[in-house]
């Protein structure tokens, strides 16, 4: 190839995404809730369980659940198509979270997202990576957060946190676009 087609190439190509998100410009992310809108399926990664100070792994779940996400005005909007749990809107997520329940150490985001990431070949910290939030209220003080955790435009991570009443809860789905493997 020579040197002036290379260059052409460049500056032709647009704003191109990488087979992941990490360091997207801010223009390029206000793009991320239209790119992973639409219908998506996974599975139950693993969770914990911490009930009277105990805590109690969950293990993972081969049965595929079923989302819907949908794009409106640079937010997200999560459904539950088995009716599971109500629509929840997410905002961008401007936080660093720690993914730690009452009782665990700190869990920083690239040790808790390690087997996403290595799966995809991401490389960055997901702490950088897009995500959205929202939550919801269920009984009494309890509270749902639910994140979505966008690691390339046809997978992602939804952590699902409940606390309330003396226990907390804490879910994660590995998340496919519907159809893919």
């Amino acid at each position: 190839m020579t040197r002036l087609a290379f260059l052409l190439g460049l500056l032709t190509a647009g704003p191109a995404l990488a087979a992941d998100y990490c360091a997207l410009g801010a223009e390029d992310a206000k793009a991320v809730p239209e790119q992973i809108s639409g219908s998506w399926e996974g599975s139950f990664r693993g969770g914990i369980v911490v009930q009277n100070g105990k805590p109690q792994a969950l293990p993972p779940e081969a049965e595929v659940q079923k989302i819907v996400l949908t794009a409106e005005a640079g937010k997200l909007a999560l459904a539950d198509p088995g009716g599971f749990f109500p629509r929840i809107d997410l905002d961008p997520a401007g936080d660093v979270p720690d993914y730690a329940l009452p009782g665990e150490s700190p869990l920083a985001a690239a040790e808790f997202f390690q087997p996403e990431t290595a799966e995809t070949g991401i490389a960055c910290d997901p702490a950088g990576l897009p995500q959205f939030k929202g939550q919801v209220a269920l009984d009494g003080d309890a509270r749902s957060t639910f994140r979505i955790l966008a690691l390339t435009p046809d997978r992602l991570a939804l952590v699902i946190r409940a606390e309330g009443q003396g226990q907390a809860a804490r879910v994660v789905f590995d998340l496919r676009r519907a159809g893919q493997p």
